[in-house]
């Protein structure tokens, strides 16, 4: 029986529509990824979805609706992630996690897609749930 693990996490975009992903390079990953994280024990989803913003990359964040979840596998591990839609009430993103993340940026869907290989599981299994309907990407 494979592990699962709660994850959370928050879509950011900027004023043209287009979304915050980080680049997480360390000895295992190089990947585009959307910010988030382990929901830790006791720590409600959306409340995890915060926290993570603010550890990664120094904002502070306000949930403006749930986007939906989906599960995926990746290292043995089944991974149950929730998707918030957020904006920043304050601050300006700066990396805070050097030893993981050497990069960020805002990306169209549109380039995503066309960076599909380059991305994380959780950021593909994202696009999925828009591909199939299951996220309304009128956001």
């Amino acid at each position: 029986m494979q592990t699962k693990v709660a994850l959370a996490g928050c879509i950011v975009c900027n004023e043209h529509g287009e979304v915050m992903v980080l680049h997480r390079k360390t000895a295992t990953h190089n990947h585009w990824e959307i910010p988030g994280g382990k929901i830790e024990p006791g720590e409600t989803a959306e409340a995890a979805a915060v926290r993570e913003l603010q550890e990664e990359v120094g904002v502070q964040v306000r949930i403006t609706q749930k986007l939906g979840s989906r599960e995926f596998t990746e290292g043995g591990k089944t991974l149950d992630y929730t998707w918030f839609l957020a904006e920043i009430v304050s601050g300006e993103p700066i990396l805070q996690e050097l030893e993981l993340f050497d990069k960020w940026g805002y990306f169209s869907l549109v380039t995503l897609t066309q960076r599909y290989d380059e991305l994380s599981e959780g950021a593909k299994s994202f696009l999925e749930a828009i591909a199939y309907g299951e996220i309304d990407v009128a956001f």
